[in-house]
């Protein structure tokens, strides 16, 4: 009985954590947009899941602040690191969460993301034209089920 109640907080944690970190990721790239006065907004899913940002005024946001909300999620890997340590000395439910959570951060990062980084005025006339490609950078396409619904 402990052995499956430890169980199912294992799983609780795996799956509370992609939530969160889903979370995290976009508000990542939310609050830099704030911080440049682009007035963001969430662009959300089915079950109030964030699917994106719409940095609403970026026709006038700086190239450096598109630049850092690409970036912004890779400000994620140093705790990762940190708590993937700490992860394999205590493996725990709750170090499970944290440590998932920074993972999930990092794995949500996409082709779009990495363009913001590297050609910022490229990401913005693909985002004016909405052409955005959100096709997962480290997740490799066999991973990619066609039953899951896209988010």
């Amino acid at each position: 009985m402990i052995e499956s109640a430890q169980s199912a907080n294992f799983l609780i944690a795996v799956i509370a954590a992609s939530i969160f970190g889903g979370y995290l990721h976009e508000f990542s790239h939310w609050f830099v947009g704030w911080l440049g006065g682009a007035d963001p907004k969430f662009e959300w899913t089915f079950l109030f899941i964030p699917n994106g940002v719409d940095h609403g005024k970026i026709e006038t946001m700086d190239s450096t602040i598109i630049r850092l909300s690409g970036a912004s999620i890779f400000l994620w890997v140093p705790p990762g690191i940190l708590s993937f340590v700490h992860l394999l000395t205590d493996f725990t439910p709750a170090n499970l969460f944290v440590s998932m959570t920074s993972l999930i951060i990092v794995l949500m990062t996409t082709e779009s993301d990495i363009v913001a980084v590297r050609e910022p005025e490229r990401f913005r006339q693909m985002w004016l034209n909405d052409e955005f490609q959100r096709n997962a950078v480290f997740v490799p396409n066999w991973l990619d089920a066609d039953w899951l619904p896209d988010i």
